[in-house]
């Protein structure tokens, strides 16, 4: 009984096809965009490079 678990990587409650195709994609595209917005967001404070400024948005 516990040897399929331990060998499966997916989530353990997600027994359906369903959960396996809808829940990753989301997941990930969370994460990345939560990314993109902190680096933005972090380019924007620091201006380091001078190509986003307060004008360009």
């Amino acid at each position: 009984m516990l040897c399929p678990m331990v060998g499966n990587p997916k989530w353990p409650f997600s027994e359906g096809d369903e959960n396996d195709t809808n829940f990753r994609p989301i997941l990930v595209f969370i994460i990345l965009a939560l990314l993109i917005m902190v680096l933005t967001f972090w380019f924007v404070l620091t201006n380091r490079f001078g190509v986003f400024s307060s004008g360009d948005w």
